[in-house]
C-alpha cells in the first residue's frame, strides 16, 4: 500500500496545491497505517549482517509509508551502526522500533565491545581513526533527529531516531 499511495502523491502533485497534497498524504497515512508494523531484532556478528539489517530497515520504512529519502537516511544510521558492530566488538544487535505519534523509526544499537574510549572526540569531528575517515558515528549524528550513546567497559547503547 505505501508504494502505491506514494506514486498517487507523486501524480496528484502535479494538479493539486501544497495543503491538499498534505492533507492527502495524512489521510493515505492513516489508511496505511492501520495495521501496526512491529519491532524486529536483527543479531549482527559478521559484515553480512549488515545487508540484513539494512534491507529489514528499509522495508520496515515502506510498510510505515516512509518516503525514498528517509528510508534512506534510516538504512544508512542502521548500515552504520552495525558496520561499527560487525567490525570493532565480538557482536550485538539492531533494533528496529517503530513508533507512532509522531511517526518515526527509533534504531537501537547495542554491543558487548570495550566500550568508545574518545567518544568525546569522535563526536566532536576532530577524530581520525586507522581504519577510516572516523566520521561514521558523527555523520550518523547528523542526520537524525535524536541521536544517544551510552558507552562503558560493558560494551555501548546508541539509540538513533529519525521522523518517518
Amino acid at each position: 500500500m505505501p508504494d502505491v499511495a506514494t506514486r498517487a502523491q507523486r501524480a496528484a502533485g502535479l494538479f493539486v496545491s501544497r495543503d491538499d497534497l498534505r492533507k492527502m498524504d495524512a489521510e493515505l497515512r492513516a489508511i496505511w497505517q492501520t495495521e501496526e508494523v512491529q519491532s524486529e531484532t536483527i543479531d549482527i556478528f559478521a559484515e553480512y549482517h549488515i545487508v540484513d539489517a539494512r534491507t529489514r530497515a528499509r522495508e520496515l520504512c515502506a510498510m510505515m509509508g516512509a518516503r525514498r529519502l528517509v528510508s534512506q537516511k534510516v538504512a544508512t544510521v542502521v548500515s552504520e551502526l552495525a558496520r561499527n558492530i560487525a567490525l570493532y566488538t565480538p557482536g550485538g544487535t539492531i533494533e528496529l522500533i517503530p513508533r507512532q505519534g509522531p511517526t518515526r523509526m527509533l534504531i537501537r544499537a547495542s554491543d558487548q565491545g570495550p566500550g568508545i574510549k574518545n567518544l568525546d572526540e569522535v563526536l566532536s569531528g576532530n577524530y581520525r581513526s586507522s581504519t577510516g575517515l572516523g566520521r561514521g558515528l558523527l555523520g550518523t549524528k547528523g542526520v537524525c533527529d535524536r541521536f544517544e550513546v551510552d558507552t562503558g567497559g560493558w560494551g555501548t547503547t546508541i539509540e538513533a531516531e529519525i521522523r518517518i
